[in-house]
């Protein structure tokens, strides 16, 4: 996979979002994997069982969102993962802080605009692949002709 010099433009917004939404996943993979335990706790507080197993599944999913939404991969399918996963943290939120909205007090607001932002972010992606090919179900469009930066 070559990647382009536009893939990292912090000039256009929505990359700029992109490389953010991708990067911020990194402190919170390397929280958990230095608090296995605690993080363990937490899941199995909210009702997510086997705890452990839940925690290497979120790990595994904040690295995989980490890597592609930085480096513009597959980012039609990683958005929605990205979103899926700030679901996930909004409800661990509402389950051990209660319903709370401003992220100072506990809430919920940062991970809604981070999941907000995920959803936006692949939204672009399906439009610029509907563009490209006038259809927008492609798993990997450039083994079907070219190479598309979705």
């Amino acid at each position: 996979m070559a990647f382009q010099k536009s893939d990292f433009d912090v000039t256009d917004p929505a990359i700029a979002v992109r490389l953010m939404a991708g990067l911020f996943y990194v402190p919170h993979a390397l929280f958990k994997l230095n608090g296995l335990e605690g993080a363990a706790g937490l899941f199995g507080r909210i009702g997510f069982h086997p705890p452990l197993a839940w925690v290497w599944l979120a790990i595994a999913a904040e690295l995989a969102c980490a890597v592609a939404l930085t480096l513009n991969i597959q980012v039609k399918w990683m958005g929605l993962v990205s979103a899926f996963v700030m679901l996930l943290a909004g409800y661990a939120v509402v389950m051990t802080k209660g319903p709370a909205w401003l992220w100072n007090f506990g809430g919920v607001e940062y991970i809604a605009f981070w999941g907000v932002a995920s959803l936006a972010l692949a939204a672009q992606a399906w439009k610029r692949e509907y563009a490209a090919y006038g259809r927008v179900f492609l798993l990997w469009p450039s083994l079907e002709r070219g190479v598309v930066r979705a």
